[in-house]
């Protein structure tokens, strides 16, 4: 179900799912309502993967998720999709069903990142750009109310996001004052909804002068080498000191609230300092091969084979087909450990997949017909 919202000059429109913890809360039942729904739904612990099998959203009778839980245990939930008003069950088309069946038993055992080590990563190789949540300090009429900014930040080791804030913006006064707060990052190539996102909520506080603040200053600088105003007096380094939650968004129906500790004792994947170029080589020149490999290793045809992430254990591709479009996963047959190998994979699951049948025909079977 879902739930239309106005802003009070009714300019502004926002449909939020009614299980979001922020929709429970707009809704008039308040805190504990809101509370509820992070509970119940948030803290699952799970981190879930979604095929759509046509380009519209789907009743709960024509959808599926499956979701992996943080201890690797995999449980299959069929139907529990979002309900679309005056829409009555339909008879599933049996080679609908079929690919369904086909692509739920390949991508509940395919491997992956844990959420926490997706989480880490995401936010460690984003644009070091985010929107600040903070309780506004300011005078009436605007006192209590949420504000929001977009900020340069860094993370220390932990995975903990570093900021410098001069003293005339207004979230620096309304942390100095309230240090609770939220942050949210979203994927370096953010296009939609349907790409990742994280969000912290915690404490932020200002880095204790000294060797701290050194710290602090070089991890964002390094992130930001062109922001020299660090240095002006008015500006100080902040800190989330304490995440009290995270909550990861990686697209469509893959989402979950994180432990803190998983995510800040998770590292981020080393296979980004130069999974973009690989990805730009393989859609740019070879998504014919893309294309191949998810008939030859998943068993399914498509039109359109794109790789929208890689890491050290597979990749995302986003593939069209005449049934619509979905994100799968494809794992590597080993674990890549640096570029080197990493090619050296991708070139041996190509030649593997160089025999993938399309439209029914072997390609060599194909080219026979066409003399």
């Amino acid at each position: 179900m879902t739930r239309v919202f106005r802003r009070a000059l009714g300019t502004t429109l926002v449909v939020l799912s009614s299980s979001s913890p922020v929709s429970a809360f707009l809704y008039g039942a308040g805190p504990a309502a809101a509370a509820a729904a992070d509970s119940s739904v948030l803290r699952r612990r799970t981190h879930a993967i979604s095929f759509s099998p046509t380009s519209t959203i789907t009743s709960p009778s024509s959808s599926f998720r499956l979701f992996s839980t943080s201890d690797s245990k995999k449980t299959e939930e069929k139907g529990g999709g979002h309900s679309v008003p005056g829409q009555a069950p339909q008879e599933m088309d049996p080679e609908l069903v079929r690919i369904q069946t086909l692509l739920m038993e390949h991508q509940k055992t395919a491997a992956r990142l844990t959420a926490a080590e997706e989480a880490r990563t995401l936010v460690y190789y984003s644009q070091g750009l985010g929107v600040l949540g903070t309780n506004s300090q300011a005078s009436s009429p605007l006192a209590g109310y949420p504000a929001s900014a977009m900020v340069g930040f860094a993370v220390d080791e932990q995975g903990r996001p570093i900021f410098s804030f001069s003293s005339i913006s207004t979230h620096k006064q309304d942390l100095i004052k309230d240090p609770r707060g939220s942050f949210t990052v979203a994927s370096k190539d953010f296009k939609g909804l349907d790409d990742g996102r994280v969000s912290f909520i915690g404490d932020i506080k200002k880095v204790p002068e000294g060797e701290e603040t050194t710290k602090a200053r070089e991890m964002y600088l390094a992130k930001h080498p062109g922001h020299f105003w660090v240095d002006f007096g008015d500006f100080d380094f902040f800190r989330m000191e304490t995440i009290a939650a995270v909550r990861y968004n990686g697209g469509f129906a893959r989402f979950g609230a994180l432990e803190p500790e998983d995510y800040l004792a998770a590292q981020p994947d080393a296979c980004q300092a130069y999974a973009t170029p690989v990805m730009s080589h393989m859609n740019d020149d070879h998504e014919e091969a893309t294309k191949a490999m998810i008939q030859h290793y998943i068993g399914l045809e498509v039109t359109s084979a794109k790789i929208v992430s890689l890491d050290r254990l597979g990749m995302m591709v986003k593939i069209e087909s005449k049934w619509g479009g979905s994100k799968v996963r494809l794992p590597f047959t080993r674990e890549c450990t640096d570029r080197k190998v990493c090619k050296e994979i991708i070139v041996e699951m190509t030649q593997a997949s160089a025999g993938a049948r399309v439209g029914g025909k072997e390609k060599g079977e194909e080219k026979e017909e066409k003399k």
